[in-house]
């Protein structure tokens, strides 16, 4: 559950780690120490919050490095545990972006512990590739020789970049349990940003690179040395991180080990909203288990493929084997297409046939936790803020065009394209809006978008109902704009800003003022400023709204 979402939100689910490459709306100036580390650490110095502003308890600390700067983070001490989850977030921000990690985690009945890396929040030093390392070993060390703590009462869980860290402290930690969402193979991100970086300084830091830190994480090295359970979690829509590493890295591994490619999911943070209530649920269950002593009681797969015509198609016969009824997903994939299948298991063994477009050449088996039961078949009991998230790419399809058509828009120097709307489909639209079930308020205002294009989309005879579409794009816009952010497949944009949607508040205080309504004009134009995006042209500035009268003229 998301407790007070838009106050909270930048505090939390920011959380999911960004990757390589990947960065916010915002703009850092990254105290980094050379080119590489420029390209791909995003380190910020002020927190977005911390963990007491979504009613969690901590104790900030501090510790020295391996690197030898001085560290901070924050424990999170939940009464009548000794288990504790350490998080290796991503390349972005500081510790502060993965609160909704710790919240899952804490909400789960155990100890977390966020910590900076070098460079990043309040951790001295300068951010360096070289020094990410030690500083996640230090973190552990940390855990174990000042807390106290039994390295298998202790999980590691990376996100990202954060996932490489994780692999490699349980390489050489062994903890109790690791689990790793959306990993990668660092030597062939390297490999890609070498042909772009010529010149003769990045090209011996990338040396360098390559000869001391990357033996050292690589991802199929330290998991073959991790002795401990792992899980691996991966979108399957990851285009930032494809997921075929996790399926490189899980052939490799003798100890036990559970795979989770998520539907309908791309890279992380996406994953805390298209089923955020498995997500959580999954991470509970591996390190509960896991740090119990549990064996993993996955159901396990067996699969044969019989080649079609075309070639790339097949027929796929498969068997579920687990030891008690329970909801089954199957992932089918040849590493980059997939298929789920989704079945009860039962006490011995159920089998299942299906065809497919592409030839599988791996099967993954996963049980889950939240579901409604459908015949032999399952749907996920998706939370509000899923189903809101899908309700909304499903009014996106039906407001799409049948013959798509794009219409520019020119407005201040600035140009942008929508997709015409036929005005007449209004009323339908209208209705189908109406009838979907409550939408959570995180994702209420990204209908806000979805409407603004469709108001935009109109031809100009369709007056009457831009003013009705642009009264719906109001009452979605978050009342406070800079505290809110969205998230999708390796993006994330903070606070409630949008060109498309601030021309449509515009052209709706124009019509209030015609009106002769000056209050509704000026609140409009208020609203109007709150959400154009930082830099762009505006039509009026802010001390000429309460100079607005009856006879103003709008630009």
């Amino acid at each position: 559950m998301i407790r007070n979402p838009i106050m909270i939100a930048m505090v939390l689910a920011l959380a999911a780690s960004l990757t390589l490459g990947h960065g916010l709306a915002s703009t850092y100036e990254p105290r980094v120490q050379d080119p590489l580390s420029a390209q791909v650490l995003m380190p910020a110095d002020e927190y977005l919050g911390t963990p007491a502003d979504c009613g969690l308890s901590y104790e900030p600390v501090r510790f020295p490095s391996l690197s030898g700067s001085q560290l901070t983070g924050w424990l999170l001490d939940r009464p009548g545990t000794d288990r504790v989850v350490m998080i290796c977030m991503g390349n972005t921000g500081n510790m502060s972006y993965m609160v909704e990690h710790a919240r899952l985690l804490s909400d789960a009945a155990f100890d977390v512990f966020l910590f900076d890396y070098q460079g990043f929040g309040k951790s001295g030093g300068v951010a360096s590739v070289s020094s990410l390392l030690p500083d996640a070993l230090s973190a552990f060390d940390y855990l174990v020789d000042v807390q106290k703590r039994a390295p298998a009462e202790i999980g590691v869980l990376g996100i990202s970049l954060g996932s490489v860290l994780a692999l490699a402290v349980g390489a050489n930690r062994q903890p109790g349990a690791v689990a790793v969402e959306d990993v990668f193979l660092p030597s062939k991100h390297v490999a890609r940003l070498k042909k772009s970086m010529t010149d003769r300084i990045s090209r011996m830091v990338i040396a360098g690179v390559e000869r001391l830190v990357l033996p050292k994480v690589d991802p199929l090295v330290t998991a073959a040395k991790m002795k401990c359970p792992l899980f691996l979690l991966h979108g399957e829509y990851d285009w930032l991180l494809p997921p075929g590493a996790s399926i490189e890295v899980s052939a490799i591994r003798t100890a036990p080990t559970r795979v989770w490619f998520m539907e309908d999911c791309g890279h992380s943070p996406d994953s805390l909203q298209i089923d955020n209530r498995e997500f959580a649920a999954q991470l509970r269950s591996f390190f509960e288990g896991a740090l119990s002593g549990q064996p993993l009681s996955d159901p396990k797969v067996t699969f044969q493929v019989t080649a079609g015509e075309p070639a790339e198609t097949s027929t796929v016969e498969f068997v579920v084997m687990s030891g008690k009824r329970r909801p089954v997903e199957v992932a089918l994939t040849d590493g980059r297409q997939f298929e789920f299948v989704r079945v009860w298991s039962a006490d011995g063994e159920v089998r299942g046939s299906v065809a497919l477009g592409f030839v599988p050449t791996h099967a993954f088996a996963v049980s889950h936790c939240h579901v409604i039961e459908a015949g032999d078949s399952w749907q996920s009991d998706l939370s509000a803020v899923s189903r809101s998230r899908k309700s909304l790419a499903e009014f996106a399809r039906f407001t799409a065009p049948a013959t798509p058509k794009l219409k520019r828009i020119d407005r201040e120097g600035s140009m942008h394209f929508v997709l015409e709307f036929d005005g007449a489909r209004w009323p339908e639209a209208r209705e189908y809006l109406q009838g979907l079930r409550e939408i959570d308020p995180w994702i209420e205002p990204e209908f806000a978008k979805s409407l603004a294009n469709l108001a935009l989309g109109l031809e100009p005879a369709n007056e009457a109902v831009e003013a009705e579409i642009a009264e719906a794009v109001l009452a979605r816009i978050p009342s406070d704009p800079a505290r809110y952010f969205a998230v999708g497949n390796a993006t994330i944009s903070v606070g409630f800003y949008s060109t498309i949607v601030a021309e449509v508040v515009y052209r709706h205080a124009k019509r209030r003022l015609v009106a002769g309504d000056v209050p509704a004009t000026k609140t409009l134009l208020g609203v109007y400023l709150s959400i154009l995006p930082k830099g762009a042209s505006a039509y009026v500035k802010r001390p000429d709204i309460d100079a607005v009268t009856t006879r103003t003229v709008l630009p």
